[in-house]
């Protein structure tokens, strides 16, 4: 079950709970071996390969994932992440042998095209912001952001 979105307006707190429509904020979804293939195939997926244990750029880097879904709705890109300790079958299929790794599905696709992260200046969570807005397709400068 999906949660409604909620939104604020101005400081006399109009409280609006807006109902699943597919134009709100993505949520990160977590990836098993069972959901992994069904979610490749429901549009645009951005897959982040993390581990829990003794990774601190994973820790560091999937807040900002967090941030950055939050500025899509789920009709553009789906944002994903899956434990590759845990989930071994999978980090094995798509040969990831290090973290974090991240994969790129566009819609309809189950081999992924490269993302390969390169973080320059601001925040991690603007440089996901462009760098998806760029795979949809989308020109959005810095200061956009």
């Amino acid at each position: 079950s999906r949660r409604p979105c909620i939104l604020m307006k101005s400081t006399w707190l109009w409280l609006v709970v807006v109902p699943w429509l597919g134009g709100c904020a993505t949520e990160v979804l977590d990836l098993t071996t069972q959901t992994f293939d069904s979610a490749l195939g429901a549009g645009n997926v951005l897959v982040m390969f993390y581990s829990p244990v003794n990774c601190h750029m994973c820790d560091k880097l999937s807040q900002e994932f967090s941030v950055a879904a939050s500025r899509f709705s789920p009709s553009e890109v789906k944002f994903a992440r899956v434990n590759g300790l845990r989930e071994k079958n999978i980090a094995q299929r798509f040969q990831v042998d290090g973290y974090p790794v991240f994969k790129w599905f566009g819609q309809g696709m189950t081999k992924p095209e490269p993302f390969y992260y390169v973080h320059y200046f601001g925040s991690h969570s603007d440089t996901f912001t462009k760098m998806v807005s760029e795979k949809l397709g989308k020109t959005q400068s810095h200061e956009e952001l």
